[in-house]
């Protein structure tokens, strides 16, 4: 390390924990102990020691509510490194069982929780987790709060963000709805309700065995009018099947698909045979739930905390809500808001290990140096927090968006851009944070593969979200079939980022396709390492931006050609949703280093176009490889090495 790092982080954080010391006389106790104990990571406020996450609140929050904003999320900050974490912590140790009989052989199907997953539904009601973003207080940057809170909370929350994210989908829907269903609307006020006493959970019941995102071909539930020739909109039905994959089992209500069936009394084939019912669950006075059986857990890799079960329902009560046929698309409505809550999740977990791995490599010595002052560990150490801060500026995009959209103030441009951008970041997010995720443990050595720890479970949980709410191939062919569908979706997609790369380059001082003329944009504190000039590397990040947007648009074009469903279209798919979530994320850096006019926020920026997006030719000094000082200096910065952690700090 050079000296100047090092002499940075020495001036910045220098625990007594990690000083020196000679080794003591040997004695008898040393052969059964040793004598080295390593010292575990701590967190501190999660708000505090996120500055990036602060950033961006300032940017996206109106200012009228920022202050209240940030005092609501310091409190927040603390108790989820605190109480929330041993919650979320007794959760994963004493994992949900089912009870199937009493001891006289009657039938109870109860899922029993512990007391920590009890306590987090509680803290879900109280924080407003989802109620929250229904009571719109900070107007349309509701759902940036929403998602600010979510990212704190997730990570700690012991997996109860999954039922909320089933929550929040169904309380959109019941939002949407409840003019033309009471019960929707009834369910609507519990759903987002602050009192622990009337808060629901929701359940999100689709996948059968037959398939899990096929649905058209795999559901195979029947939906039978209680009153016959009397089956339309609004009317009860009794459904009859076997869902097979329903997570939170121990929730107050669901949405599930379910098959019609024709004038003939044949069930109604393909997507069209499909509606959308809204299922109240009702158990008797001993819990046990009526017209369902709950036949078993499922015994998953990670996510042991939540209870995910197979239901066989027979007779199953429930309120058709959609036109036969139209199950699938307003269900969307659902899964839409799943999928930014499975960013959220990313992200969190992100956080969270980077978090831990940071405070470690301030208090872990090996080879005769903390971890931290160490090349390679520090090079680890700015990855992990580069992916981190990518994948939150993605998530907190969508959520603006969306939170635009329920407002009634987004423009069709923007509505367009929120259908894109959604499926983009869960895929980005979520395999990010199992990459993320599997770097961090390993950063702990053999520590981080031993269970009592608590690292091994963050690698488990984060592999689901790849998973949930549809794989990386099944949203890569989303993505396919809705730029087939509206020709004009990639270009709105290629026009917004154009406009923001070019406005934010123009903020920094810089012109584009002028040879980057110097401006204003950075105040000469902004030095890079190496006497760099902060507007010079602007303009090369743009430019590259530009080039990689260019490149998408020819791509783009390449598929609309051959259609989305010819073998050359779907062979590219997933790269083509790659680079397009890799090159939007590059414009929301550069429109975050525009708006600090930090120097290290513009060499996050230039990192992140330089390994992740293609370099063309006569874009600009990203062609040449850095030098090893200059590597150093800049993981340095990005791994925050300067930054003193906050204070109190509370054992992992």
């Amino acid at each position: 390390m050079s000296m100047r790092v090092h002499d940075t982080f020495s001036r910045s954080y220098n625990p007594s924990s990690c000083s020196g010391r000679a080794l003591p006389a040997p004695s008898p106790r040393m052969a059964a102990s040793g004598v080295h104990q390593q010292s575990p990571p701590e967190l501190g406020n999660q708000l505090h020691d996120d500055p990036f996450l602060r950033q961006q609140l300032q940017r996206l929050i109106p200012p009228v509510h920022l202050d209240s904003v940030t005092r609501d999320l310091d409190r927040f900050g603390w108790d989820v490194a605190t109480t929330i974490k041993d919650m979320g912590r007794q959760a994963e140790l004493e994992p949900p069982s089912l009870v199937k009989y009493d001891a006289w052989g009657r039938r109870r199907d109860q899922v029993v929780t512990c007391e920590g997953w009890k306590g987090q539904k509680a803290v879900s009601a109280r924080e407003g987790l989802v109620g929250l973003a229904y009571e719109r207080r900070q107007g349309e940057a509701s759902r940036v709060v929403q998602a600010a809170k979510l990212y704190l909370y997730g990570a700690s929350s012991g997996l109860f963000n999954c039922p909320l994210a089933m929550t929040d989908g169904a309380a959109r829907l019941c939002e949407v709805l409840r003019s033309r269903h009471p019960e929707l609307g009834e369910a609507f006020s519990h759903l987002t309700s602050r009192d622990p006493g009337t808060f629901w959970t929701s359940g999100q019941w689709m996948t059968e065995k037959a398939g899990g995102s096929d649905v058209a071909a795999g559901t195979q539930t029947l939906a039978v009018p209680e009153v016959a020739g009397s089956g339309g909109i609004g009317a009860w039905h009794r459904l009859s099947g076997y869902k097979w994959f329903t997570s939170a089992a121990d929730g107050e209500m669901a949405m599930a698909l379910a098959r019609e069936l024709d004038s003939s009394g044949r069930p109604e084939p393909g997507n069209r045979g499909l509606s959308l019912f809204y299922v109240p669950i009702v158990r008797d006075d001993q819990g046990c739930p009526q017209g369902f059986e709950v036949v078993r857990l499922k015994d998953k890799l990670g996510t042991k905390q939540l209870p995910t079960a197979e239901l066989a329902l027979d007779g199953l009560r429930a309120l058709k809500i959609s036109e036969m046929g139209r199950g699938v698309p307003l269900i969307a409505t659902m899964v839409n808001i799943t999928r930014y809550h499975n960013a959220c999740a990313a992200t969190s977990l992100m956080r969270r290990i980077t978090a831990l791995a940071q405070d470690y490599a301030r208090r872990r010595r090996a080879f005769g140096r903390l971890l931290i002052e160490q090349p390679l560990a520090l090079r680890t150490l700015s990855w992990m927090t580069q992916q981190c801060e990518a994948c939150l500026a993605f998530t907190l995009e969508v959520a603006r968006l969306l939170g635009r959209g329920e407002a009634g103030s987004a423009s069709p441009a923007e509505a367009s851009l929120l259908r894109t951008l959604t499926p983009l970041a869960k895929l980005f997010t979520a395999k990010a944070a199992v990459a993320v995720a599997s770097e961090g443990v390993e950063f702990f050595g053999g520590v981080g593969y031993v269970e009592s720890s608590g690292l091994p479970g963050i690698l488990r949980d984060a592999q689901v979200l790849p998973i949930w709410e549809g794989t990386t191939n099944v949203l890569s062919l989303d993505l396919l079939r809705a730029l087939g569908a509206d020709a004009r979706a990639g270009d709105a997609f290629l026009l917004e980022a154009r406009r923001r790369a070019a406005r934010a380059a123009d903020s920094a001082g810089v012109r584009l396709g002028d040879g980057g003329g110097a401006g204003e944009g950075f105040e000469e504190s902004a030095q890079l390492p190496a006497g760099r000039a902060a507007q010079e590397v602007v303009r090369c990040a743009a430019a590259t931006i530009v080039a990689a947007l260019d490149a998408l648009e020819v791509t783009l074009r390449s598929v609309l050609r051959s259609g989305p469903a010819g073998d050359e279209a779907q062979v590219g798919a997933r790269d083509l949703a790659m680079a397009m979530a890799r090159a939007f994320v590059a414009v929301l850096l550069l429109e975050h280093a525009a708006g600090t006019g930090s120097a290290r926020d513009t060499l996050a920026v230039e990192e992140w176009c330089r390994h992740r997006l293609p370099l063309h030719p006569g874009t600009g000094v990203m062609e040449t490889r850095p030098s090893a000082a200059m590597q150093l200096q800049t993981a340095a910065l990005l791994a925050r090495v300067g930054e003193v952690p906050s204070s109190p700090r509370a054992r992992f």
